[in-house]
């Protein structure tokens, strides 16, 4: 499956789930939020 770019749409939220298990639960984080945490991993600022 790929990606989708949403770059300039509006969603409150995002829902996070397992590719492996995709009928399992999801995690749901603020929009913004998701957004800044897949910039920064983008980024490459984030160490082990």
């Amino acid at each position: 499956m790929g990606s989708a770019d949403l770059t300039g749409t509006a969603y409150a939220a995002v829902a996070v789930r397992d590719a492996k298990a995709p009928q399992g639960p999801a995690m749901v984080f603020p929009a913004g939020g998701w957004a800044s945490s897949v910039s920064t991993v983008k980024r490459g600022e984030l160490s082990a």
